[in-house]
């Protein structure tokens, strides 16, 4: 019975790590606003996949702001209510080679990305970055925009 036992234990091992697929390590990851990783979704590809990680990505802060700026047009001095909001992503990489982060943040109407890098592509209201990060590296991302 013992010898039947360990028999068939050695033999359900291999069909069982058969049976096992690894994932690919992806080289690039996208992150929406919030800071979800998006994945492809196969059966709604207009649909992609959501979720949370944060030992991949999290908002360290989240910031809102409003102050008077002053300005000077053909000597006539103007002063409006700028809104300023700030965002700061915190990427770490996980995975034993380079990954290329694309965080894509909306940009609400009648403001402005002002964020030094500035975006890679700004499109249909949507800014586009691209943050590398070396194996094991945490490397940080300031997204500011104001009207």
């Amino acid at each position: 019975m013992i010898r039947f036992s360990l028999l068939l234990l050695l033999t359900a091992a291999p069909l069982a790590a058969q049976t096992l697929t690894a994932k690919p390590i992806p080289t690039e990851l996208e992150v929406d606003h919030a800071c979800r990783i998006v994945t492809q979704n196969l059966r709604n590809p207009a649909r992609p996949h959501l979720h949370y990680d944060s030992g991949i990505c999290h908002l360290e802060s989240v910031l809102d702001s409003q102050h008077m700026a002053t300005t000077i047009r053909n000597g006539v001095t103007k002063r409006t209510l700028v809104e300023v909001r700030e965002r700061e992503y915190v990427l770490q990489n996980p995975y034993p080679q380079p990954i290329t982060f694309t965080v894509k943040q909306t940009v609400p109407k009648k403001f402005h990305i002002d964020s030094d890098p500035p975006p890679a592509e700004l499109a249909n209201s949507i800014a586009t970055f691209h943050v590398t990060a070396e194996p094991g590296q945490t490397v940080r991302l300031h997204v500011g925009e104001s009207d």
